[in-house]
């Protein structure tokens, strides 16, 4: 009993972290704990994205940067933004930064997520990678990326779905859940149009679940 309540505690406390990463902690094991996490869904956002030259690309709530400093190496064109909440996330960015050349550096800015400081129009891409279950405010989230979207823009949002086996941990951890139907009924009353669905499984220590890739349209 006293193990399992020191696992409690132990998963609380990173949950608690994974939303706004703090202090040493924050800055150190929660910014590998995110790169182990998340290393092959990147790649799969990749292929999502259908890059071409010079596409400028937001990563909504970048967390260590990992995906942007990746998308520098598979498209030197693209010009990499961030944003994120974290002062201990964005100063690991910052500091990746200074040892990239000028060409393999990204742009990062400390913002709330329904407050995009970036004029309407400017970006061809935007991706929000676990981090819906964080919006306070999802459909000014939305409405804020659908403005900083260009015409021809897309949207794509990565997401552990709700499910039976999830639902009551996430819900303990403050952390609020989606179901596919609900993202989808979101972006559709943000003025967005569904271009394609992806679900893939992924596994560890004799669990599995599911992960949703859904891109989006600026719409009409």
């Amino acid at each position: 009993m006293r193990c399992m309540s020191l696992r409690n505690v132990i998963e609380r406390f990173i949950a608690h972290q994974a939303r706004l990463p703090k202090g040493v902690f924050g800055g150190v094991i929660m910014a590998r704990i995110f790169s182990a996490a998340n290393r092959h869904r990147h790649q799969i956002t990749l292929q999502q994205l259908s890059l071409s030259k010079k596409y400028a690309v937001l990563d909504v709530g970048c967390g260590n940067g990992d995906f942007l400093f990746n998308l520098r190496q598979h498209s030197p064109s693209c010009f990499a933004v961030g944003i994120e909440l974290s002062s201990a996330m964005s100063t690991i960015v910052q500091r990746r930064n200074t040892n990239h050349r000028t060409g393999g550096r990204v742009d990062i800015a400390r913002a709330d997520w329904s407050r995009l400081p970036f004029l309407e129009d400017s970006f061809d891409r935007v991706i929000a990678s676990n981090i819906i279950y964080f919006w306070e405010k999802p459909h000014e989230s939305l409405s804020e990326i659908h403005r900083v979207l260009k015409a021809s823009g897309k949207l794509t949002i990565i997401f552990q779905p709700i499910s039976p086996t999830n639902q009551a941990k996430y819900l303990s951890y403050g952390y609020v859940t989606y179901s596919q139907e609900t993202v989808i009924q979101l972006l559709n009353d943000n003025g967005f149009r569904i271009i394609d669905v992806l679900s893939k499984e992924e596994n560890s220590k004799n669990r599995s679940w599911e992960v949703l890739w859904i891109t989006a349209s600026r719409g009409a």
